[in-house]
C-alpha cells in the first residue's frame, strides 16, 4: 500500500559536494504489452495471389516461383524466396471495392505509392490499393473488422520489390541487409544478422515506440544485384530498395519514396528517437543479403534503425507548442529542434528536444476559465503553488501555469474529464529542466531525473539494483489510481550527474535534483524542491 513518508529535520534536503560524479541511470516505464501466439504479418490461408500464370494460393506458392511485384504501380516479375506459416489467434478482415482479405494486425498495406500502413492502424474510409486491368488504382476501405483466426496464416519473402497482390489488395512483405548489418540485443549489445538463429532474442518496437523482446523465428538468406546506403545524422546502414522503415503513427515507407531531409524512427542508445536522411547512394554489386523473421511485434532494430521484420505519447496531434520562433503544433518538433519553457524562477528559457514519440491514446480533457487543455491522463502539469499533478488528478479549483505574451498566469481549473475514443498523441523529451508549455500551459516530459547504481527497483520477482535491468523487463509501478501495477522498462538512460540526497522518518533516497517525486495531494515535487517536513509517498507492504 502507497504510505506517506515525512522528510526529516535532520535530514533536511542537501547537495552530496563530492568532487566525483556519480554514474547515474533512469529508467522510464509503459504499461506491459503481452504479445499473443503465434507470429504476425501474414496472410489467412487459401488467398489467392497474383501470378503470371494467374490467382494461386499463398499456401501452395514455393521458392522460385513467380509472382506480380506491383511497387511501381505496374505489375514486374518477382521470385518468390521463401514462404512462412503461423497460427494467429485473430485476423483484421478487410474490405474494399470488390474484394475482402484478412490479414494478420500488423500485415502492412499500400496507402500510397512506397508507403504501407499496418491493418491495425487502418479505419473504414481510409485507402487503399486494388489491383486492376490498367495497374493498380485506391479504394476507400467499405470494412473493417476483427475476427477469430481458425485457419493458418502464410508469408511471402518476395524480391525484387518486396510486394505482392493478395485477393486483389497490395501488400508489402520486406526486404533485406547486407551480412554485417549489426541487430541490437535486449541487453544492448549488437549481432551480425548473418550470426543469428532461431530462438535467439532481439531488441523489437511496438507501433507506440515501447521497446520489448522478440525471438528470431527464421534467418532468410538470397543475393541481390543492387543495394542502398542508407546515412542519417548518426547512423549508416545498406539494404535492399524495398525495405520499410518506420516513420512512426503505425506507418512504414520504402526508401522509393523516402528523400533527403526526411527522418525516420532510430535507436539512440536511449530511445526510438527522430534522424533525418542525409542521403541515399545506390551501389550495383552482387552480394549476399539477409533478414529476420521474428515473433510479435514483428520489427527489430538493424544498425539501430527501426524496420519491421516483414516488411507514450501525452497531447493530441496540432497542441501548440512554445518555440522561440513561436508556437508550433507539436507533431512538426524533431530532435535538435528548441522549445521555450520555464526556469524554477518562472522566466523563460530554451531546451533541447531529445526525443519524440507517437502513439495511440484515449484524451483527459482539462477545461479551465480561460480554454481547455487535451492532454492524457498521467501527464504532469504544473501547479500555481509549485510542483506536478496527474492530468487526471487535478481538481476543480486548483489553479495550473499557464505562460502567454511573456507573463505567467495563473489558470484555474474548472473541471476535468476523459474524452471519448483514442486519438494519435505525441510527447517530447526535452533537456533540462525538462518542461514545455503546451497550449501555453507548463507540462512536465517525464523525463530527466536519476537515480545511482546500486539503487532498488521493485520488479515482480524481487527488487534488484537498477543497472541491472534492461529494456524489455518487468517493473512494478503504481498508477493513478494508487493500484500497484506491472510495467515495461521502455528504455534506459545513462548519465553524469551530481547526487541529491532526500533523508525522511523512513528510508532515504538518493536521486538528482530534478527527479519529480509523488506527494499525497497527488503532486510532483522536484527533488531540489522539497522542504523539511513535506510528506511524499512510498509504498510498504502490498
Amino acid at each position: 500500500m502507497l504510505e506517506s513518508t515525512a522528510i526529516t529535520e535532520s535530514g533536511k534536503v542537501h547537495m552530496k559536494r563530492s568532487a566525483a560524479l556519480a554514474a547515474l541511470l533512469l529508467v522510464l516505464m509503459t504499461p506491459f504489452a503481452a504479445w499473443s501466439r503465434g507470429g504476425g504479418g501474414c496472410i489467412e490461408q487459401g488467398t489467392p495471389i497474383l501470378t503470371p500464370a494467374g490467382p494461386v494460393a499463398i499456401e501452395r506458392l514455393q521458392a522460385g516461383d513467380t509472382v506480380w511485384n506491383l511497387t511501381t504501380g505496374r505489375p514486374r516479375e518477382a521470385t518468390v524466396r521463401s514462404l512462412s506459416v503461423v497460427d494467429p489467434e485473430r485476423y483484421i478482415e478487410i474490405s474494399a471495392g470488390h474484394t475482402r482479405l484478412r490479414v494478420t494486425e500488423e500485415h502492412p498495406l499500400m496507402v500510397a505509392l512506397g508507403e504501407y500502413r499496418m491493418a491495425r492502424e487502418l479505419q473504414k474510409g481510409d485507402r487503399v490499393y486494388l489491383t486492376g486491368q490498367d495497374g493498380i488504382r485506391p479504394y476507400r476501405i467499405d470494412s473493417i473488422r476483427s475476427v477469430p483466426g481458425d485457419r493458418p496464416a502464410y508469408n511471402l519473402l518476395v524480391s525484387p520489390g518486396g510486394t505482392f497482390a493478395a485477393n486483389g489488395l497490395v501488400v508489402h512483405n520486406k526486404g533485406c541487409f547486407l551480412p554485417e548489418t549489426p541487430v541490437l540485443r535486449p541487453d544492448g549489445t549488437e549481432t551480425p544478422i548473418s550470426t543469428l538463429h532461431r530462438g535467439e532474442e532481439v531488441l523489437a518496437y511496438t507501433p507506440e515506440g515501447r521497446m520489448v523482446k522478440a525471438k528470431v523465428r527464421d534467418v532468410l538468406r538470397h543475393r541481390v544485384d543492387e543495394y542502398l546506403v542508407l546515412q542519417t545524422d548518426r547512423a549508416s546502414l545498406r539494404v535492399t530498395r524495398e525495405h520499410p522503415f518506420y516513420v512512426g503513427r503505425g506507418t512504414f515507407k520504402t526508401l522509393e519514396t523516402l528523400q533527403i531531409g526526411d527522418t525516420v524512427l532510430a535507436w539512440d542508445g536511449e530511445s526510438l528517437s527522430e534522424q533525418r536522411i542525409l542521403s541515399i547512394e545506390a551501389v550495383h554489386e552482387k552480394v549476399p543479403v539477409f533478414n529476420l523473421q521474428t515473433d510479435q511485434p514483428n520489427t527489430f532494430l538493424a544498425g539501430s534503425l527501426a524496420v519491421h521484420n516483414k516488411g507514450g505519447g501525452c497531447f493530441p496531434t496540432g497542441t501548440q507548442v512554445g518555440t522561440p520562433q513561436g508556437p508550433v503544433p507539436i507533431e512538426s518538433l524533431t530532435h535538435g529542434d528548441h522549445i521555450l519553457t520555464l526556469d524554477e524562477q518562472g522566466s523563460p528559457v530554451q531546451a533541447p528536444v531529445e526525443g519524440v514519440f507517437v502513439s495511440k491514446n484515449t484524451l483527459w480533457r482539462i477545461e479551465t476559465d480561460h480554454g481547455v487543455l487535451l492532454t492524457t491522463k498521467e501527464h504532469p502539469v504544473a501547479l500555481w503553488e509549485g510542483g506536478f499533478r496527474w492530468a487526471s488528478r487535478l481538481q476543480p479549483g486548483d489553479v495550473i501555469r499557464h505562460w502567454q505574451d511573456g507573463q505567467l498566469d495563473p489558470y484555474k481549473v474548472i473541471g476535468s474529464t476523459a474524452a471519448p475514443g483514442e486519438t494519435l498523441v505525441v510527447n517530447l523529451q526535452v533537456g533540462e529542466p525538462h518542461t514545455f508549455l503546451a497550449e501555453g500551459v507548463l507540462v512536465h516530459n517525464k523525463g530527466g531525473g536519476c537515480f545511482p547504481g546500486g539503487t532498488p527497483i521493485r520488479t515482480p520477482t524481487g527488487q534488484v539494483s537498477i543497472e541491472t535491468l534492461s529494456p524489455g523487463d518487468d517493473v512494478l509501478a503504481v498508477d493513478p489510481q494508487g493500484n500497484m501495477v506491472v510495467s515495461h522498462v521502455e528504455r534506459i538512460h545513462r548519465t553524469r550527474a551530481l547526487p541529491f540526497s532526500v533523508r525522511t522518518d523512513g528510508s532515504p533516497l538518493i536521486t538528482t535534483a530534478d527527479h519529480p517525486l509523488a506527494f499525497p495531494d497527488g503532486r510532483f515535487v522536484r527533488a531540489g524542491d522539497l522542504q523539511s517536513g513535506n510528506k511524499i509517498l512510498n509504498w510498504a507492504g502490498g
